[in-house]
């Protein structure tokens, strides 16, 4: 094992290591699903409480670019909250096709197999809950966040095997 670890410089996929990296990039799926799924479950109102105290933060930024309408920053923060929550999770999948190793035509299917997640976020649970709509425009930019982490992963990734 630590001459696979010399070559390749990653630990072998049966080590004590492996595994743990295995069991982490697991865990975090697990708890960041229960995350973008949480929000999700917030009723209108609470949500929009929540997007109100991330307004609040940042209105000076937002008055120093020169926005100054409050529907507009509250809908950049949402937005931008949907494309970050859908980032990190691409990372996240991202990290487990890499400790699993699982590659190629796997892996993409793996990858577009989550574009569930935002189908089941927006139609399956927002559409239900009291004050919030499901969206297919979020669906969309959820996608992107998706793609974007996925691909920062990625190239993180591949940047550090060619070293």
């Amino acid at each position: 094992m630590a001459r696979h670890f010399a070559q390749t410089g990653r630990p072998a996929q049966g080590s004590d290591s492996a595994r743990a990296a295995r069991r982490r990039w697991c865990v975090a799926l697990v708890v960041w699903l229960c995350v973008i799924w949480g929000h999700s479950l917030l009723a209108g109102p609470e949500s929009s409480a929540e997007s109100g105290l991330v307004v609040g933060l940042l209105r000076p930024v937002f008055a120093a670019v020169g926005v100054t309408d409050p529907d507009l920053m509250s809908l950049a923060v949402r937005k931008t909250a949907h494309f970050t929550e859908y980032l990190v999770l691409g990372v996240i999948v991202a990290n487990n096709c890499r400790v699993r190793q699982i590659r190629g035509w796997r892996a993409c299917l793996l990858t577009a197999a989550c574009v569930a997640v935002p189908l089941i976020d927006e139609l399956g649970i927002q559409a239900r809950v009291p004050g919030r709509s499901g969206n297919m425009t979020d669906v969309g930019i959820d996608s992107a966040g998706f793609t974007v982490g996925t691909l920062l992963a990625w190239l993180r990734i591949h940047r550090k095997s060619c070293n």
